[in-house]
């Protein structure tokens, strides 16, 4: 029996016939084409590595993580993550109407089921963000690995190293040594504080298969962590293994 770690997770993409359906429908529909850090955004939505979301966040779930960090279910989720457009392309959309996710070369990936819009900036001038359900159709050329593949191939014990540890370096080279798993994360661009990028690399380093993730030294004492550290599914330390450290209270923000 495989460990939690290693077990398939949710994706998004829709089956092949249902696929088909999809691209011939979306000729008429509205086609929002995704810069680089929105196609990264919308592969981990696709693959799992976003999981348990099944789309971008609805206008009542991004106010409950930007003030709680959670979904209004009461589920925990740190960071905010919505479909950021134009304000010329949210004319043409209105909640109950699908568009088309493309990437640069306007190959389609993804119908988006608008169920939310609202202003970016609550003083109403600029984008517009949206939010729904995704139905995938493809990964983007930008997509890399995605977490069952990375999850079929771990071990029982992976080591998630983050991405702004100075020493994620050196940590590798030592858990090579060791011949302990590791897993160097690389997460999409995302605004937020230290406390809520952290806690989303622990998402994601969970659904990628990890089982801890190390975080840089002056992230221990950081209060988001410490408050809501145990509740992103995954251990998260300043040393791997025997080696880990107590994290103090204290913060960086709020």
């Amino acid at each position: 029996m495989p460990s939690p770690n290693q077990a398939p997770i949710r994706e998004l993409f829709v089956s092949e016939a249902m696929a088909g359906a999809l691209l011939r429908d979306a000729a008429r529909l509205p086609r929002w084409i995704l810069d680089p850090p929105q196609m990264r955004r919308l592969d981990l939505l696709m693959n799992g590595g976003f999981f348990p979301l099944k789309g971008y966040l609805t206008q009542a779930d991004h106010q409950a993580v930007q003030e709680g960090l959670q979904l209004s279910s009461g589920m925990f989720w740190p960071l905010p993550v919505s479909l950021e457009v134009g304000a010329e392309f949210a004319a043409q959309v209105e909640p109950g109407s699908d568009i088309a996710l493309a990437g640069p070369d306007g190959a389609l990936l993804a119908v988006m089921s608008v169920t939310d819009k609202w202003p970016a900036d609550p003083r109403g001038a600029g984008p517009v963000d949206l939010g729904g359900p995704v139905k995938g159709l493809a990964p983007s050329p930008l997509a890399g690995t995605s977490p069952n593949a990375r999850r079929a191939q771990a071990a029982a014990h992976v080591v998630a190293l983050s991405a702004d540890d100075p020493r994620r370096e050196a940590l590798r080279r030592r858990l090579e040594a060791a011949g302990i798993a590791h897993l160097p994360m690389d997460p999409p661009p995302l605004p937020g504080c230290a406390g809520r990028l952290a806690l989303m690399q622990a998402v994601l380093a969970r659904n990628f298969g990890a089982t801890e993730l190390v975080v840089a030294e002056d992230l221990a004492g950081d209060a988001l962590v410490a408050r809501y550290g145990d509740r992103a599914g995954i251990a998260i330390v300043t040393e791997p293994g025997g080696l880990r450290a107590a994290m103090p209270g204290g913060g960086i923000c709020g």
